[in-house]
């Protein structure tokens, strides 16, 4: 350590022991301090409330706009008028009943199917009944110059029947038999020749009945080379019970 050092710390030392603190400057000084302090204790309360006021009438303000001042609806939603404000009435008068809205009466449809007011239905003809199944062919066995017309019955309940078979006279047509799976006995056969067709009729006796089944009624008659059986028909009056009916239909050819 240098001389110089030690010169300079001896003197700092003599500074530091003559050194006296000045009391009344730093009571001074901390009296300005506490007053400071009390001024800033008694603004802070102040300013406090202040801005509780100040928040509150704002919050009325907003409130009261916020009421005064409907939302806008959003975009694209439908806006509805403001509703009328109810009419008064003067004291001791009654509103007079509005009129009651005209209405015209229901258009009426006539229904065209309805007889006229006052009238009775006109009555409608019976069905009439399918009492048998017919069909007629030409027999499978028929040749060029040979056919056999056939008249097929199906019957479902005891039927009685007449059967006319019609042959249309073409050239070289002649009779040349006739059969049916009926029994003779139950029945009547008979034969007409006109100038253009050849009849053969079968016909049950009276009592006599198809019971449920199917019979065949033939007709064979000879022709010339070439004939078909488009002239050709056939007839079926049937009967059961009170109930009629009559079928009629043409030769189909095989």
């Amino acid at each position: 350590m240098s001389h110089s050092d030690d010169r300079l710390r001896f003197e700092l030392r003599q500074a530091a022991d003559a050194y006296v603190p000045d009391s009344a400057m730093i009571a001074r000084r901390a009296a300005t301090r506490r007053a400071a302090a009390a001024r800033r204790d008694r603004i802070r309360p102040a300013a406090v409330a202040l801005a509780v006021v100040a928040v509150a009438v704002g919050g009325v303000i907003t409130v009261r706009l916020d009421q005064d001042s409907p939302e806008p609806p959003p975009p694209g939603a439908a806006v509805r008028p403001p509703a009328a404000a109810p009419s008064r009435t003067p004291a001791g008068k009654a509103p007079k009943p509005s009129p009651p809205a005209a209405t015209s009466p229901d258009p009426v449809t006539e229904d065209p199917d309805r007889p006229p007011a006052g009238s009775r239905a006109p009555k409608k003809p019976p069905a009439t009944p399918s009492l048998v199944t017919v069909s007629g062919i030409v027999d499978q066995a028929s040749v060029a110059t040979w056919t056999q017309n056939t008249v097929t019955i199906k019957a479902d309940k005891p039927t009685w029947v007449s059967v006319t078979v019609r042959v249309e006279r073409t050239r070289d047509a002649a009779r040349a038999g006739w059969f049916t799976t009926v029994p003779n006995s139950d029945l009547t056969f008979t034969a007409k020749d006109t100038a253009d067709a050849l009849l053969y009729t079968y016909t049950l006796k009276e009592g006599a009945r198809l019971r449920p089944g199917t019979y065949v009624f033939a007709a064979q008659f000879s022709h010339g080379a070439g004939r078909g059986p488009s002239g050709d028909t056939f007839t079926v009056d049937a009967r059961s019970g009170n109930a009629d009916a009559t079928s009629r239909g043409d030769f189909i050819g095989t």
